[in-house]
């Protein structure tokens, strides 16, 4: 279990969103309201959105239990790339509860990846709350939306119905993955497969301490999944780096681990996310998690102060796919 806490990931993600609110303005959102009194903020469908915007949309989705931030990181000697670096203290909580999409949300003719702290008032997926013992009673619900599209009243009303609250009390943050905020909260989420990863692989990830990831950023493009080109996922299978603190216990084989969650050892291998996900039937759903890996991973354990670690950034289809 992840342990007994003494907050609310709810209430840390709504003071980053009535911040967002405050400077929505400078931050290049959009605030409004639907018919139902639910709180929309637009980060990138028709709003202008940002880097800065996209740091907040991040920081939301992870409950306010994570530290994110973007910086130039060399590659190589004539390759430098914006980065995402994300850390946290509660890697269970933060990457497992708020930040691991639920099943993809569709009403009518509305689909979006929906993540964020609400997903605790759902209780959903299961498997989460079940490894991770927490749980929480709020009054209102925040989301994080990666769609092209504004939700309606009748998608408002759906998640707050699952979340037993009333449409006034939710809060939803809508960040298409073609937009400079989502150019930076889809790869904040470097981390949150590989520990769900070591979860299906039978560790006890209540034993990860502290997590470490970072990931390059896309270029933002028209008509990003209607031919083959770099996304944000090619960023993370072939750039992406996660480190985990780790306290191994008797019969806990790091070193075993580790390999499991590079790209390398995936049968995605040399496959750019673009076949990946036509090979789904174009259906973010219908992917195999399982297999999704990032390029390099390492662990600390605690236990004896060894290091274990596998892959390696894969310049080569960085290059390949960007150009």
């Amino acid at each position: 279990m992840a342990g007994i806490v003494d907050f609310s990931v709810n209430e840390n993600s709504l003071a980053i969103v009535k911040e967002m609110m405050a400077r929505s303005r400078e931050l290049g959102l959009m605030v409004g309201k639907l018919a139902n009194g639910t709180t929309l903020i637009d980060a990138g469908v028709e709003a202008r959105g940002g880097l800065r915007a996209g740091l907040m949309v991040a920081k939301a989705a992870l409950g306010g239990l994570a530290e994110v931030e973007v910086a130039p990181i060399p590659y190589a000697d004539d390759l430098v790339l914006p980065t995402v670096k994300v850390s946290t203290d509660f890697p269970v909580i933060s990457l497992l509860v708020c930040q691991q999409p639920l099943p993809t949300i569709e009403v009518g003719e509305y689909s979006a990846i929906t993540s964020g702290p609400g997903k605790a008032l759902m209780r959903k997926p299961e498997e989460f709350f079940e490894i991770s013992g927490y749980s929480e009673i709020a009054r209102f619900a925040v989301f994080v939306m990666q769609s092209d599209d504004l939700p309606d009243e009748k998608v408002s009303s759906y998640i707050a119905k699952e979340c037993r609250i009333t449409p006034s009390d939710l809060f939803l943050i809508v960040a298409p993955t073609n937009s400079m905020a989502g150019a930076v909260q889809v790869p904040a989420r470097i981390l949150e497969n590989p520990l769900w990863r070591l979860s299906f692989l039978g560790f006890d990830v209540n034993k990860v301490r502290c997590a470490v990831g970072s990931a390059p950023m896309t270029p933002v493009y028209p008509n990003i999944w209607k031919s083959p080109s770099i996304t944000a996922d090619d960023m993370i299978l072939y750039g992406g780096r996660s480190i985990f603190f780790a306290e191994a216990g008797e019969g806990d084989d790091l070193s075993s681990l580790v390999k499991e969650l590079v790209t390398e050892n995936s049968p995605f291998f040399g496959k750019s996310f673009f076949e990946i996900l036509a090979e789904a039937g174009g259906r973010f759903k219908n992917i195999d998690r399982r297999k999704y890996t990032c390029a390099q991973a390492t662990i600390y354990d605690l236990s004896n102060g060894k290091i274990y670690s596998a892959g390696k950034i894969h310049l080569d289809m960085i290059r390949k796919l960007s150009s």
